[in-house]
């Protein structure tokens, strides 16, 4: 199957204010690479669910690149490595 995956990816800060993890541009192209591999087409980049416009331009450009979607499996969350009474209320509502 043809694969597109997108996944946030949060630009390089020091001292980032919460503990939540985001890949690397370089940790989405290991992915894309590893599809690939196996001689399908693939889409891989970034995407931030609570942007629509982001979303519909992943959408278009991962049609474009690979074709219409058959299935859609939707995992969108993020982890942090936090005690659940450990972390700010702004790091809760991003989980």
């Amino acid at each position: 199957a043809n694969v597109a995956v997108g996944s946030y990816v949060a630009p390089p800060q020091a001292g980032r204010a919460d503990a939540a993890y985001y890949p690397g541009a370089d940790e989405v192209e290991r992915v894309r690479s590893a599809l690939a591999s196996h001689g399908t087409r693939v889409h891989a980049a970034h995407l931030d669910v609570r942007d629509s416009a982001l979303t519909d331009l992943f959408f278009t450009e991962a049609q474009a690149a690979i074709g219409p979607a058959d299935i859609l499996v939707n995992a969108a969350g993020t982890t942090a490595e936090q005690p659940v009474c450990g972390h700010s209320d702004a790091l809760w509502d991003k989980i």
